[in-house]
């Protein structure tokens, strides 16, 4: 007898249930039907977690709650993908923004450290002829 796979646990304990199931609770109770040891059940929780996300027989709810997709309508588990990018080209343009902030407040500074320099040009040009002017003022003597 071939031994079923975690996704095809899960899919016969969610035919059975009437309501969605939270991750953790979901995940007990296949690890559990599975005999996996604590141990080794903390080791595939992700890969689990991986393969419900791609086995299109499940649907992720709110609150991290699965369920079989057949059992919602499709209007409550569509996702408008227009929307999703939409949502993340809004992320991008704030980044960008953030991104030119930062540059102008850099630049800002740096022209700041440049007009201090420039300053600090012009005091050692003066002292440098203060000091020539006495130096000839002493050979006048």
């Amino acid at each position: 007898m071939r031994k079923k796979s975690m996704v095809n646990v899960a899919y016969e304990l969610l035919l059975k249930k009437q309501n969605p199931q939270s991750f953790n609770n979901f995940w007990k109770e296949v690890s559990e039907i599975m005999g996996l040891e604590k141990s080794q059940a903390d080791d595939m929780i992700s890969e689990f977690y991986t393969h419900l996300s791609m086995d299109e027989r499940f649907v992720l709810l709110e609150d991290n709650h699965w369920d079989l997709r057949d059992k919602h309508k499709f209007d409550k588990v569509h996702i408008d993908m227009n929307d999703a990018y939409s949502e993340i080209e809004e992320e991008e343009k704030e980044i960008e923004l953030e991104a030119e902030e930062e540059n102008y407040d850099d630049d800002y500074l740096d022209e700041d450290e440049d007009d201090e320099d420039d300053e600090d040009d012009d005091l050692d040009d003066d002292l440098d002829d203060d000091l020539e002017d006495d130096e000839e003022e002493d050979e006048d003597y």
